[in-house]
């Protein structure tokens, strides 16, 4: 090793504040140690994970992890995550990290490893390519000012489609329904699946999906529903960040047969107003494939501002099954 540096197993009592010091560090993301603590508590226990701390001379100074995900899940295949703190990049820690993860995952024999780059990071860029790792896909991510916003001037927009026959109900509003979670997994589980992803998506068990809105982040009144017929036929949701007047969007997704008749743009718009109305937050952020051109449209013409783009590397070890 160039330096004098060690690499250890993640130690989750201990290295949760260190993990959401480097989020901001390395990716600019505001993450607390609470809100890591949620995820790791409601992961889906069929999806692999383990983690590793670099430290020099005590101090913390990178990470490696790999995972899987429930909601794209493929036994074979893993995202994994390599970052060192600024002040010690240049050192090897980051390709001691990699190797650490690929050693580890040799057992599994993976089909494929993805992982994410912003696209201002050049250093990062470079350090996936240089292993093999090529471009899969970007995401915007967009940040909407709440603090100019008048849902006022949109509300023809939210009347047209109700004129059209689609009903827009909070899920505050819809709880009390027995079945509600039930058949808004269902009709959520298809609407999404026409969302570009670095991986096919895949139906996540209800359970599990049930676990992300039993979060503290979760907002009954910011999540909408589009009803037509009294049937389930899109949704749209924005969560409580690490920031506490920043929000971001979950997923806004319409059944493929309800699309085109503006449902997609009042849902947006009915979430967005029921966040203004706590008057406390300033932004909402979104993330959308720069292939998405129609959610891109509907976040434009809403009036998000385009920021730095993510980028989904992918390395490909074997064909596909």
């Amino acid at each position: 090793m160039p330096e004098s540096f060690q690499i250890r197993p993640f130690d989750q009592a201990t290295d949760l504040p260190a993990l959401a010091l480097m989020a901001w560090e390395i990716h600019g993301e505001h993450v607390t140690a609470a809100a890591l603590k949620e995820d790791f508590a409601r992961r889906d226990p069929k999806c692999a994970f383990a983690a590793w701390i670099a430290e020099v001379d005590g101090e913390i100074a990178g990470n490696g992890l790999y995972q899987q995900f429930a909601g794209r899940y493929h036994p074979r295949k893993f995202h994994i995550d390599v970052g060192v703190r600024p002040a010690f990049r240049g050192r090897g820690i980051g390709g001691a990290l990699y190797r650490q993860i690929r050693e580890a995952l040799a057992p599994t024999d993976p089909i494929a490893l993805t992982a994410r780059v912003r696209d201002n990071q050049v250093h990062g860029i470079s350090f996936a390519e240089h292993r093999g790792f090529s471009e899969k896909i970007r995401n915007w991510e967009s940040h909407f000012d709440l603090t100019t916003f008048n849902p006022n001037s949109l509300a023809d927009h939210v009347a047209r489609a109700e004129t059209a026959g689609y009903e827009f109900r909070s899920y505050a509003d819809l709880a009390s329904d027995p079945e509600c979670d039930r058949k808004l997994y269902e009709m959520a589980m298809v609407a999404r699946r026409d969302i570009p992803a670095p991986e096919p998506l895949t139906d996540m068990p209800f359970e599990q999906w049930m676990k992300g809105k039993a979060r503290p982040q979760f907002m009954p009144d910011a999540y909408w529903i589009a009803l037509k017929d009294g049937r389930m036929v899109g949704h749209t949701y924005i969560w409580k960040t690490g920031e506490p007047d920043v929000l971001e969007t979950g997923v806004t997704a319409v059944l493929r047969e309800h699309r085109g008749a503006g449902v997609a743009k009042a849902l947006k718009i009915k979430a967005l107003a029921a966040v203004k109305a706590h008057g406390i937050y300033r932004m909402v952020k979104t993330w959308n494939a720069t292939t998405n051109a129609p959610m891109l449209a509907i976040n434009d013409w809403l009036g998000f501002v385009r920021h730095p783009a993510w980028i989904a590397f992918s390395l490909q070890l074997h064909p596909e099954e």
